[in-house]
């Protein structure tokens, strides 16, 4: 098996792992592999399957099995794996987690962490409900933690800001339902295989970064630069 460094991201909305991701990219030198920024570009194109997928999702619906680990071979079609890659909210199923040994395993790879973001629900409301978008940028804002300078207007274009449909709280208690019931057993999938590793995502975003790097040093495993 390759010593590439291949992470998992678990956690419920707005813990962070995107953020992480980002940091983590960069200091390890390896692919993000998002799979909410794959469901949003196939969203993008106004597919049968784009379509199909912004229907579940904005009812708070979990996206079926199939479509996460097709759009996730494609992916792999496409990056150097000998970088390694970080696993941004995936798997979210058990089937998802045993795909993702098969196509790891039949590429002489395996995983060698799952992060298990915990973080209280009501920070998950606040950072949930709070966040606003502009729609032709994508730029995120918050309410709270990055309001912009006029409320509810484009810092740059003075547009209007949107809550997205699934950025409400009636859609987040049902996200996070499923998240709840669908997890679990993932999260004992790894603990069984010993690859959790629980982060207090509750932090600031630098101190979350630290935990991580601490915790991923223990392992033998340091940043690239």
């Amino acid at each position: 098996m390759g010593d590439s460094l291949f992470l998992t991201f678990i956690g419920p909305p707005s813990c962070g792992k995107g953020t992480q991701s980002e940091l983590l990219k960069r200091s390890y030198n390896v692919n993000h592999m998002s799979t909410g920024d794959l469901l949003r570009e196939v969203i993008r194109k106004k597919t049968k399957t784009g379509k199909e997928i912004q229907k579940i999702i904005s009812k708070g619906g979990l996206v079926p099995d199939r479509i996460i680990m097709d759009l996730l071979e494609k992916k792999f079609k496409t990056v150097n794996l000998q970088a390694g890659a970080l696993f941004d909210g995936f798997p979210r199923t058990i089937g998802q987690a045993v795909g993702l040994d098969h196509v790891l395993g039949g590429r002489q790879r395996r995983l060698t962490a799952a992060l298990n973001f915990e973080v209280d629900f009501h920070e998950i409301i606040k950072r949930v409900t709070g966040r606003r978008i502009h729609p032709a940028s994508g730029r995120i804002y918050h309410t709270i933690y990055k309001p912009p300078k006029t409320p509810g207007i484009d810092d740059i274009t003075g547009e209007p800001l949107i809550q997205r449909k699934d950025d409400t709280l009636e859609v987040l208690q049902q996200r996070m339902e499923i998240f709840n019931k669908t997890v679990s057993p993932v999260k004992e999938f790894y603990k069984a295989h010993n690859l959790i590793i629980n982060i207090n995502a509750n932090q600031s975003p630098n101190l979350v970064f630290e935990e991580i790097t601490e915790k991923l040093a223990n392992l033998g495993i340091t940043k690239t630069f």
